[in-house]
């Protein structure tokens, strides 16, 4: 099992950190982009959008909103969607319906002026509400973006330290940072990062599946495990976490019927996840006893 193994875990750290890249197919969207306004907000910090499918109510796919208001999701299916602005806790503050097809317009959904109350408990910390983010923060982090976006990884690095040195409280700096340091093959201080970007915050899917990658790389298989098991009991049907964890369990014979139920529920969204699928299927059928 040690090439599946070693296939699986250069598939976990794509799919978690750079997309999982699809075939062109003719009903789909390559990418699907918008924005968030608020009247309030100049800069936009502490949101999700969920793009959820209308008539089965299953999310899609979450991301993150960035700092100037934007998100992008990618490769996504021609239909009807509920597209929702969401706060880390999970407060719903806005929400339209949209239709993904040839001829979508990109979408622009409007905070209401009184934003909803986030609690210490919830998505933002009390720290993060006491200690805003920095103006030159906010240019140390789209800088990071754009470099990162240029695979310049060691430079957005060093970015996004600064901005964290500026802005020690704003847990996405600490979550960007993390999945830097795990391009850059620097596992521990990725699993450091990610852990302080739930301290900040709270415990949540993309975190989680992080920890779950270096802990992985690490071959600290069981606390990998656990970290993907955790974001599954926050965020059930999350195809990344079904990924991983079903990945994981199935290269070890012990756990590969389980391994397989988890690889085939995330298998419908990830090529990836079919490619595990597959090999599962074929280890099972050499060894059915097991």
């Amino acid at each position: 099992m040690s090439l599946f193994y070693a296939r699986r875990c250069a598939a976990i750290l794509t799919v978690v950190l750079t997309g999982v890249p699809l075939l062109a197919q003719p009903h789909l969207a390559s990418t699907y982009n918008g924005e968030v306004h608020s009247d309030s907000e100049t800069v936009m910090h502490g949101y999700v959008v969920e793009l959820e499918e209308l008539t089965s109510h299953r999310s899609f796919a979450q991301t993150d909103v960035e700092l100037d208001g934007s998100f992008r999701f990618r490769n996504v299916p021609y239909g009807d969607y509920v597209l929702k602005v969401e706060t880390y806790s999970g407060d719903v503050l806005q929400q339209a319906y949209v239709t993904v097809d040839a001829k979508v317009s990109p979408p622009t959904l409007q905070l209401p002026k009184q934003k909803q109350s986030r609690p210490p408990s919830g998505g933002v910390s009390a720290a993060r509400l006491l200690h805003p983010l920095e103006k030159k923060a906010y240019k140390a982090l789209v800088a990071a973006q754009k470099l990162s976006e240029s695979g310049k990884y060691v430079e957005a690095a060093r970015e996004l330290q600064r901005a964290i040195a500026i802005s020690p409280d704003y847990a996405n700096a600490h979550s960007n940072l993390a999945v830097q340091y795990m391009r850059l093959g620097r596992f521990e201080e990725s699993l450091a990062e990610s852990s302080r970007a739930m301290e900040i915050a709270k415990p949540n899917v993309v975190d989680l599946s992080n920890m779950a990658c270096a802990q992985t790389a690490l071959h600290r298989v069981g606390d990998a495990i656990q970290s993907a098991r955790a974001a599954l009991g926050l965020e059930p049907g999350n195809a990344n976490a079904h990924y991983i964890l079903g990945s994981l369990l199935a290269g070890d014979r012990r756990t590969l019927r389980e391994g397989i139920t988890h690889l085939v529920l995330a298998a419908d969204r990830l090529p990836n996840a079919q490619l595990n699928l597959q090999r599962a299927r074929a280890a099972l059928a050499a060894n059915p006893t097991l």
